[in-house]
């Protein structure tokens, strides 16, 4: 299955002894779009999964994704970066220089720590 990533998030969670990453992204993926996440404490191997059991619309993958990233915003989860929100894809700005739709947490990200692919 081929897949190129459109749009991701980094997001983290730290109270008390909790340490903990989620990241989520939409990926083309045969003629159409796949929702996929992965989660887990920082410096240890990340749980994955996905939202999608086959290849939807892209709007149906967006629509998944944002309601992902506000459930998971909504239990005190943060993006990375310190962005306020990140749940929205839209078009990303043109001084950004990159020519995919992501979040505009994932291209401030992007441009903070420079063109690093989803990990």
């Amino acid at each position: 299955m081929k897949t190129e990533q459109l749009s991701h998030i980094e997001l983290e969670f730290h109270e008390g002894a909790s340490d903990k990453v989620y990241r989520a992204g939409i990926e083309e993926a045969d003629g159409g779009f796949v929702v996929n996440f992965a989660f887990g404490r920082h410096g240890t191997t990340l749980n994955t999964g996905t939202k999608t059991t086959r290849p939807v619309p892209y709007d149906e993958a967006a629509s998944i994704y944002e309601k992902l990233v506000r459930s998971k915003t909504a239990k005190g989860y943060k993006p990375v970066g310190g962005a306020q929100t990140g749940a929205g894809i839209l078009r990303v700005p043109a001084r950004c220089g990159h020519r995919q739709r992501h979040s505009v947490a994932g291209c401030v990200r992007a441009v903070r720590v420079g063109s690093r692919a989803y990990a």
